[in-house]
């Protein structure tokens, strides 16, 4: 119990500043192609540790002339190391805790739904399909919103700045791959237009490692989190001796 709590806090301090990573990051690789409804960009990195977390955020544009409106929806395939409440890991009896989403408002909470499984270093890790609903209700039973495309397209994450994300619990370090290639589907313009997968992207995912906010001396503000790991990122990168 008392790790979980800690695992929480961990991803608590790492989003206050990992929500500006996609304008922040730089040098990763990532997968754009024109299309007529939705276009999704990603970047992914793991927290270090025994058992390394992975994290996944993205940014969502909306093409000029559609919209989302209230129960459309996007769907990203493929994330390693997602999984919803209560999987089992080693043992039955020792469920996960399941990953954390985060996105921008006024979308709910992402659906998570296991697509496979494997077992790496005695332990069960799940890759899972992630779905994000535009709501049909609001807080206070107001009716949703409905995105407009309009002339230009509409970035739904505000630049990067406020972007979809994913936060998975400790998996085995050997299970990571150094890239992973990710697919997406969306339902727009109240339903009548349908994205399969593969007619965009796909998303590459070049993971880069962040240190664990334990291993960060004294970095007691959140804010700081990320800019210390970017500049961890780029002194690794250039060489340059890294404090442990």
């Amino acid at each position: 119990m008392g790790g979980n709590r800690m695992r929480w806090a961990q991803c608590a301090r790492l989003w206050a500043g990992l929500a500006v990573l996609g304008v922040m990051v730089g040098g990763g690789r990532e997968a754009r192609a024109a299309l007529t409804g939705l276009t999704i960009t990603g970047t992914g990195g793991t927290v270090t540790g025994t058992d390394p977390s992975v994290f996944y955020t993205f940014d969502v544009e909306l093409a000029a002339g559609f919209t989302m409106a209230p129960g459309d929806s996007f769907q990203i395939n493929g994330l390693l190391g997602a999984s919803p409440l209560n999987f089992p890991r080693t043992n039955p009896s020792l469920p996960s805790p399941g990953s954390v989403s985060f996105q921008p408002s006024p979308f709910n909470n992402a659906i998570i739904s296991v697509t496979s499984s494997q077992v790496v270093d005695s332990e069960r890790v799940y890759t899972s399909s992630v779905q994000w609903v535009n709501p049909t209700t609001l807080a206070g039973g107001q009716p949703g919103v409905t995105f407009s495309g309009g002339t230009n397209g509409l970035d739904l994450t505000n630049g990067g700045a406020n972007p979809f994300a994913i936060f998975t619990v400790d998996i085995p370090a050997a299970a990571i791959p150094p890239s992973l290639t990710l697919t997406y589907s969306a339902v727009l313009d109240g339903g009548r237009f349908i994205q399969p997968v593969g007619s965009a992207g796909p998303i590459v995912i070049d993971f880069f490692a962040v240190p664990e906010p334990s291993t960060l001396v004294f970095l007691v503000s959140a804010v700081a989190v990320v800019p210390a790991a970017i500049l961890w990122k780029r002194r690794r990168r250039r060489g340059a001796p890294v404090a442990e």
